[in-house]
């Protein structure tokens, strides 16, 4: 029989996301659900991924699925993220992340996150992500994020600008 690494955390994911609620088994280990807990919190608090260095290892791993993951030193990872928050805020500022489903299995943490807000051409923005965080010695030592292509690459377009000036307007 053929095994497939991360198997057991997709059917969790699907079971959670499809049925509405945990699913049976998962989560026995009552301090990873408690560092799930904080990460959820810390993202609903900050709009973003946790700011604070001791959440994470030295090195982090860190990917979506439209680009290939890097490996990053920490103090230097967590200050572009915090910039790309920041610049979010300022473009979006009625933005509003919720967490709306936390799974923990193993040494992984799935997060469901809904981003919602308003772009600056009065586009409504909504998009769902799941954060599959790799935990090792009780910190965040790697990050695949999983989102909705078409609206991430709105809100991309208005990050790679100076400052979130609206896209330019096609032909012009």
């Amino acid at each position: 029989m053929r095994k497939y690494p991360g198997a057991r955390i997709l059917a969790a994911l699907a079971h959670v996301i499809f049925l509405g609620g945990p699913t049976p088994g998962l989560a026995a280990n009552g301090r990873l659900d408690q560092f799930a807990a904080r990460i959820g919190n810390a993202m609903s608090v900050e709009l973003g991924y946790p700011s604070d260095l001791s959440f994470y290892q030295n090195m982090v791993t860190y990917g979506h699925n439209f680009d290939t993951a890097q490996n990053f030193p920490s103090k230097d990872f967590i200050p572009s993220l915090t910039g790309k928050q920041a610049i979010i805020k300022r473009i979006m500022p009625d933005v509003k992340l919720t967490i709306m489903r936390t799974v923990a299995s193993g040494d992984t943490i799935v997060l469901i996150s809904e981003l919602t807000g308003t772009l600056p051409d009065a586009t409504a923005y909504h998009s769902k992500t799941a954060t599959f965080f790799k935990i090792e010695n009780g910190r965040i030592r790697g990050m695949d994020v999983w989102m909705d292509l078409a609206e991430g690459m709105k809100l991309l377009e208005y990050l790679r600008m100076d400052g979130g000036a609206a896209p330019p307007k096609a032909g012009i």
